[in-house]
């Protein structure tokens, strides 16, 4: 075949969203991750103090969404909104600039440029300095564009800037959006952000307002039990970041960490690096305590039963892909907060010192019951001891013999033979055993 330069195309950015829309939006099963890309810039402009309404609106049945806030609306000059809905990598909140947002999800210029590549109609209204702007887009594809004098009608509207949109059915398997994703957005944010600020989600004209404290997002999300337990708080901001960890232990329920995050009211669905920082941080902590007061586990037994709640903001969060599930910042960048952790930590072990001893001594208790299920080999190596056959015997000896039989019958007739040799008996109930002398028998495993 020939290949020449005729045969390069370049294409415009919506025709490469069209073409590949799982390297811009991720997971193309439905459409929730276009309803994101526009809840994160109206959640930016919460974090940035500006808007104090964001509402999701979605209709099933006309499979139509729209999200809107009353922030400052985007600006109208120079075209912007066709811009940010047309040129990717366009926006304010690029690292080397922050005018306009010093804290934002939105970082790479995709969001609006995504939701109308992979839509059949878009439409963007926005209410500014007494003006109305009213940007259609069908297709991808700018069909009406009108900017006129709104006068005072505007300061009855509850928005300042609506995104709407139908998305093209050819793109994802479904058009019916996640919509408990979209209720945990909005918990986020609620239990995240002050009081004053009002979270709605509307389908079908059922209308639900989120109103949620961070010790109750945290009880509902990180508990697994109904017992009451006691958690504690560290905090600490440098202007504008902060990194809080709301943590606690149970008595009972999963033995493994239970963690939810959020950076910069984003759910971080697969932790990342402030996770282990965080273990890092409490795992130095503990351990000096044991030797200080004579406890004895190691240093992941103080994840036992641990539930927590990470709170960030950042400038420069750093993630995984553009689906934001994975934070990647350098361990190093959190640093910055490590000095405040500690000296919080501390005055908890001073206020409390009877329970975090309380703790300690179930740590110990753990690595006990870890320890016991280990066996020695003449104290020159250690492995762990199978507990699903309660008929095996310690193989404590070398040169002892592992008899495996065929059923339980056959494994007790050895067992009572006696033979010094015989170290350990495993029986494989409704097992054969393979003809391999010529006739039915046991197979025999020297150590």
């Amino acid at each position: 075949m020939a290949y020449s330069a005729k045969d390069v195309r370049v294409l415009e950015e919506v025709e490469h969203i069209q073409l590949n829309p799982g390297m811009y939006i991720g997971d193309t099963s439905n459409p929730v991750h276009l309803i994101e890309e526009a809840l994160d810039n109206a959640l930016d402009e919460a974090l940035a103090g500006y808007a104090k309404i964001v509402a999701v609106i979605i209709d099933t049945k006309l499979n139509v969404f729209s999200v809107l806030d009353d922030g400052r609306g985007i600006p109208l000059s120079k075209d912007t909104p066709i811009v940010v809905s047309t040129k990717l990598f366009s926006g304010a909140k690029f690292q080397d600039k922050k005018s306009a947002y010093q804290i934002s999800s939105g970082l790479h210029g995709v969001g609006l440029v995504a939701v109308n590549a992979l839509s059949k109609s878009y439409k963007v209204e926005i209410y500014r300095n007494d003006k109305r702007a009213t940007y259609e887009f069908v297709k991808s594809k700018l069909k009406k564009h009108e900017i006129k004098k709104n006068g005072k009608e505007s300061l009855a509207l509850p928005f300042s800037t609506k995104i709407e949109f139908k998305p093209d059915k050819k793109y994802f398997e479904t058009l019916a959006p996640d919509i408990d994703r979209i209720r945990r957005r909005l918990t986020t944010a609620s239990a995240e952000m002050p009081d004053d600020m009002s979270f709605v989600l509307i389908v079908d004209g059922e209308k639900e307002v989120f109103q949620l404290s961070q010790a109750q997002h945290f009880s509902m999300n990180c508990l697994t039990t109904t017992e009451k337990v006691i958690a504690r708080v560290l905090s600490a901001e440098k202007k504008p970041e902060r990194f809080t960890a709301i943590f606690a232990y149970e008595n009972a329920g999963p033995i493994s960490p239970r963690i939810i995050s959020s950076v910069n009211l984003l759910p971080v669905d697969n932790g990342g690096t402030h996770v282990n920082f965080f273990y890092d941080l409490i795992k130095d902590f503990f351990m000096l305590k044991a030797k200080k007061f004579g406890y004895k586990f190691q240093p992941n037994d103080v994840l036992y039963r641990l539930r927590i709640y990470f709170m960030l903001s950042l400038m420069e969060p750093k993630f995984s892909a553009q689906t934001k599930d994975k934070l990647t910042n350098r361990k190093t960048y959190f640093d910055r907060f490590i000095s405040t952790f500690k000296n919080q930590l501390e005055g908890h072990f001073d206020q409390h010192e009877a329970y975090f001893k309380e703790l300690m001594e179930t740590f110990q208790e753990y690595r006990a019951k870890l320890d016991s299920k280990k066996i020695k080999t003449n104290g020159t190596s250690t492995r762990r001891a199978a507990t699903k056959f309660t008929k095996l015997r310690d193989c404590t000896t070398r040169g002892g013999e592992l008899y495996i039989v065929e059923g339980d019958s056959a494994g007790g007739s050895i067992i009572q033979s006696r033979d010094p040799r015989i170290h350990a008996v495993l029986p494989l109930k409704g097992k054969s055993i393979p003809n391999i002398t010529g006739k039915k028998t046991f197979w025999k495993i020297r150590k």
